[in-house]
């Protein structure tokens, strides 16, 4: 059973360095296009659009991955899951059993895979938010109450907007997806814990489409 979540009393607020959004609900700074997973490497500002061949074996490689749409993406697309929950073969080590506590995944639009900004799944207070030479790279933590936890990883270095101790709604921007930590390009590892242990989190990114959403979600409701 997923606990309820309540929305955490507002600490204080903060100037976030880098803000582009307040909010990923509607609001577009415009993909870029993912380097490692896409095969087009870019800067920010700067897109290069693949080739048609790249595209067409982009495309027949993640016909059957599973496609979610998320706010805790900045872009308005889905959500692509290049690896899912469990356990697998080591994309970086080799090792052929590894447990992946999440979710690997980037915006997939137009045919391909981008780079996008990373937002608030649900309403809480920032746990964690570092710059790491870590396996998790540049990445937040948000404590949503109830033993509820999630976890954003390899995020572009020097791009959070977000400190420990920060309150947030659901959507507001934390930071841009990167390749920081143990990662073979730009995507997001997406994480979800309940009372400390990983829980398969697909079936919660997925957006409800009704008029009550947006603020059901501001609200910081139980999951559905």
């Amino acid at each position: 059973m997923i606990p309820a979540m309540h929305t955490p009393a507002p600490t204080r607020e903060k100037e976030r360095k880098n803000r582009v959004a307040s909010s990923c609900f509607g609001k577009s700074d415009g993909g870029r296009i993912v380097g490692g997973v896409a095969g087009a490497a870019v800067k920010r500002g700067k897109v290069s659009i693949p080739s048609p061949e790249k595209r067409a074996a982009q495309a027949a490689k993640y016909r059957d991955a599973p496609r979610v749409r998320t706010h805790v993406l900045l872009d308005p697309g889905e959500f692509l899951v290049t690896s899912p929950f469990g356990w697998r073969v080591h994309p970086v080590t080799g090792e052929r059993r590894s447990f992946h506590a999440g979710v690997d995944g980037a915006l997939w639009t137009g045919g391909m895979l981008l780079e996008t900004g990373i937002c608030a799944w649900r309403a809480g207070v920032v746990a964690e938010a570092a710059d790491s030479d870590g396996p998790a790279g540049t990445n937040v933590a948000i404590d949503h109450g109830n033993g509820v936890v999630s976890r954003y990883f390899h995020l572009e270095k020097g791009s959070l907007s977000v400190a420990p101790g920060d309150s947030v709604r659901a959507g507001d921007f934390l930071g841009w997806m990167g390749a920081t930590g143990r990662a073979t390009g730009e995507h997001l590892h997406f994480q979800l814990e309940i009372g400390g242990t990983p829980v398969d989190p697909l079936p919660y990114l997925a957006e409800r489409n009704d008029a009550g959403r947006a603020r059901r979600l501001q609200e910081g409701p139980a999951l559905w």
